[in-house]
Parts: C-alpha cells; structure tokens; sequence
C-alpha cells in the first residue's frame, strides 16, 4: 500500500461523518497531498507537523463530526504503521508505531483547536451582529429592529436580552431557551438569578451583579448548568452592556453556547493521545507530561515481561497484543 493507497483508506474510513462540501474524489485528492509525508514522519524523515496540517485541512473542509477524529487517528496508528513497515518483525516496527502514535496525538491536538476556534468564531460573529444591530436602532430604527429580530429568531445560539435597570429577562430566543432547559414564555419579567436556580448561582451571578453595576462592560466564561430536569451541560456565556449613541447603558445581551459535545470530544481526544490505543495504558507522552510537572524526587518502577519475546516468536504480534493486554 502506497501513499495514494492510504489516501483512499483514509477517505473511506471519513464516509458516515458528518458530511463536508467536498466530494469522495475531492477528499482523496485533499488526502493524497499528505501521503509521503505521514509515511516519512513515521520513517523519521519528516517533521511531524505534518498531522497537524493534514488537521486543519480536514476541519477547513467542514469535518465537525467525532467520528472524523476516532477513524482518522485509527488510520494513522493502524493503517499508516502498516504502510511504513508492513512486517511487524522488522526491527523499525516499534520506532514506527511509537512515531505514528506521536502524529496521531499531534493530529488530535490540532482538530480539538481547529473545532474550538470555529465554535468560538460562530458565537463572536452573532455576538458582533447583535451588538451593532442595537447601536443603530435610534438612528434606523425599523430596519435595525427587523435585521436583529432575524439575527434573534434565527441564530443557533442562545441569545436573550435583560433590562439593564430591574435585571429583568426582556427577551429570549428558542436557542437559549433549549440551552437552559426552560420554556421560552416563562422567562420574560423574571430575574436571571430566579431563572438560573440555586445550583447554578456561582460566578455567573457575581459577573452579572459587577455587570448591573457598572463595574465591568462584559464578561464571558464557561461553566456547567444543572437544567431544570436534573441534566447537565457545560455552556459558554457571554453577556456585554449594550450602550446608546451618547454611551448610556441601555440593555444587557447575553449569548449562550452548549459546548457540551466539544468538550466531552476534547477529554476523550486528550484520553486518546495519551494513553496506548492496545493496551489503554498511559503513553510516553503522558509519563513525559507526569515527569515534567513533577516536584522533589521522582521515583520510577521499571517492570519487565519474562518470555514476551518468545510469545512473538512462536505465535506472531497479534497473540503478544493479546498477551499485553491480559497483563
């Protein structure tokens, strides 16, 4: 299997994610440009920049979908191996897995930030739209009002409005509503502190409290909500004082995300890049993070597996995988 060969595998393992703009000959193209190079990072030839290239050239072409991430790094620990040193006995097999699973790790690194910038962008750019909408409400009043109304109806984020002086809910949208967990026609005239609940009254309230007092313009931070129904998400709130022409505050916006799925990928992604895919132990790039925030003395136990070797040799990798994962 050559570099295009792994290109093809690559593609088709990608089929059942979430579908990007391109077409299957398109990503196989796209792939295609990344072959001899991940065969030579495994080599040791090339620098292993190239998985977080390969990356960020996935998630340009619209690949959101988990799914991507789990098939792509099992083609690169698995498929790619198999590419570089097709015989396990050879004496480069193990440098090669050890180098394949450092890209797989530089790959998932690299999707986890690419998913992140574009689901913050998403939620900067509505923030932006609303925000400038409700400056030019005085001065183009109805078509300002009808453009954010779209913006508010529209988004598939949360947004809901507060009135600056009672810290009262003005308005809400169905996002914001779906993320809270509460129906849409019972928060309007309640405070945010009723709405939220006492589980969820930490630092959130505190920042809206500075917020209604003037003491700061803005805040944003993520933190996990308990919904009505005893579920839990982790959202991404942004609230900003909107202020009029003249620079009176007339009304606070806040923007909601459920960043839930990003977040549960991100710790299983972490998981994956630093623990062995076979045996789900700690990798070297674990122990080597362990090492590095480690303080004082470090003690370190070495353990050997008499007769390993012999288990290889008579009954081939796939028997000692098995053996290693018993153990």
């Amino acid at each position: 299997m050559g570099a295009h060969e792994l290109a093809v595998r690559w593609a088709e393992a990608l089929e059942g994610a979430v579908a990007p703009t391109l077409t299957r000959t398109q990503v196989e193209r796209l792939l295609d440009g990344f072959g001899d190079r991940l065969i030579a990072a495994v080599q040791g030839t090339e620098d292993m920049t190239v998985a977080r290239e390969a990356a960020r050239a996935l998630v340009a072409a619209n690949y959101r979908d988990p799914l991507a991430v789990h098939r792509s790094v099992l083609v690169l620990c698995k498929d790619l191996v198999t590419d570089a040193c097709p015989d396990p006995a050879c004496a480069d097999y193990w440098p090669v897995r050890d180098r394949a699973i450092e890209l797989a790790a530089e790959f998932a690194a690299e999707f986890t930030a690419g998913l992140r910038n574009a689901a913050l962008a998403e939620q900067e750019t509505t923030l932006t739209a609303a925000m400038t909408a409700a400056r030019e409400a005085d001065a183009r009043r109805q078509l300002s009002e009808a453009r954010f109304q779209a913006i508010f109806e529209g988004a598939s984020v949360g947004i809901g409005t507060v009135d600056i002086t009672t810290g009262q809910v003005v308005d809400v949208n169905n996002a914001m509503a779906e993320t809270l967990g509460v129906p849409a026609a019972q928060m309007p005239g309640r405070s945010v502190a009723e709405i939220l609940g006492p589980s969820n009254i930490g630092e959130a309230f505190d920042l809206f409290q500075r917020l209604l007092s003037g003491e700061i313009d803005r805040f944003r931070f993520e933190t996990q909500h308990t919904k009505p129904d005893g579920s839990h998400t982790i959202i991404d709130l942004s609230m900003t004082v909107v202020r009029d022409s003249e620079g009176e505050p007339r009304f606070l916006i806040g923007v909601t995300v459920d960043v839930t799925d990003r977040k549960e990928l991100a710790d299983r992604l972490w998981y994956d890049a630093h623990h062995d895919s076979l045996t789900g132990l700690p990798n070297r790039l674990l122990f080597f993070d362990r090492l590095a925030a480690a303080t004082g003395q470090v003690g370190v136990c070495y353990l050997d597996l008499d007769g390993f070797k012999e288990v290889n040799d008579r009954r081939g990798h796939t028997a000692g995988d098995q053996v290693l994962c018993e153990v």
